[in-house]
């Protein structure tokens, strides 16, 4: 089961440190409107560098060269399942 919205609220405040105007780039696939839900919610939430990346991941990668990240333990089980 996905964190609830109070979950994602204090793991975004520690990736953060607490800077509401640290810049954040929300993106999932290009027709999934997740990233702008999720943008949506964070500039509701007081943050001032929220970014929406509209191409999603593929733009994303497809811009710039692809870099392998660890996934993030703690929201180790929201990742999309096939």
């Amino acid at each position: 089961m996905p964190p609830s919205a109070d979950s994602d609220t204090k793991r975004m405040e520690e990736l953060t440190n607490g800077d509401k105007a640290k810049p954040i780039v929300a993106f999932r696939h290009p027709e999934c409107w997740g990233s702008w839900d999720a943008a949506k919610r964070l500039v509701l939430q007081g943050y001032t560098g929220v970014h929406r990346f509209p191409g999603g991941i593929e733009g994303w990668q497809d811009a710039r060269a692809t870099v392998v990240v660890k996934p993030d333990a703690a929201w180790a089980d929201t990742t999309d399942q096939p």
